[in-house]
């Protein structure tokens, strides 16, 4: 009888393939088996005239930096974050970085209207939407504006609005702040910023998040 392991069907099917259970981790992985292979590519019409490329390990430091980002912010784990933008090339790596820091993405729809805005953060249990000014043709900061200025109970679990620029040029708007009130909204820059600085005074904070995600957790709805 053989004395040697037998090779796993998966190892046969594809040598290549990845260890890895979770998203962070095969992120993470594919960064240190191949840093310099081009990971993501953002077209001149996503980034406003701007083409944009990531390697694999410009993507894992990027999606660090957003993960501390939402530290920054104060998502917990298990949270639902939802993400209402178009094609803005923050939004893969958001997609990691939620995963990163155990939260969990809710994907809206770009062309959503108030009230079905209004029902999909009450069934998904949203604390926070990161949003553009617009989702295409959809004016998407008037439209949550309305819901917000209304004081509409789907919208009573928001805590959290902030901005992601649709283009490097965009402007940021002025809205409805959850809780009541209207000024600038909250720039997602500003959380990268105070994100460094919570890296610097706890440094082990994203590891320690990081390694608490589990592979049956969820990660998108």
């Amino acid at each position: 009888m053989p004395t040697h392991a037998a090779e796993s069907p998966l190892a046969a099917a594809a040598p290549n393939a990845v260890a890895a259970d979770t998203l962070p981790a095969l992120l993470r992985e594919l960064g240190r088996r191949q840093p310099e292979r081009e990971a993501l590519v953002y077209t001149a019409f996503t980034r406003g005239g701007t083409p944009l490329r990531l390697t694999f390990a410009q993507l894992d430091a990027h999606v660090d930096a957003l993960a501390w980002g939402l530290l920054a912010l104060g998502i917990e784990p298990g949270e639902h974050v939802a993400v209402w933008a178009a094609n803005v090339t923050d939004w893969v790596p958001l997609e990691f970085a939620l995963a990163r820091i155990g939260a969990v993405l809710v994907t809206v729809n770009t062309g959503l209207k108030r009230e079905e805005l209004g029902y999909l953060l009450r069934q998904s249990r949203a604390v926070a939407v990161l949003h553009t000014s617009r989702t295409g043709g959809n004016e998407a900061s008037l439209e949550l504006d309305a819901l917000l200025g209304e004081a509409h109970p789907d919208a009573a679990g928001v805590r959290l609005r902030v901005w992601l620029p649709n283009s490097p040029d965009d402007e940021r708007p002025l809205g409805v702040l959850p809780g009541g009130g209207k000024g600038a909204l909250p720039h997602f820059a500003a959380a990268i910023e105070r994100g460094a600085a919570l890296r610097a005074e706890q440094p082990e904070l994203l590891a320690r998040r990081e390694a608490a995600v589990r592979a049956l957790d969820v990660v998108n709805i």
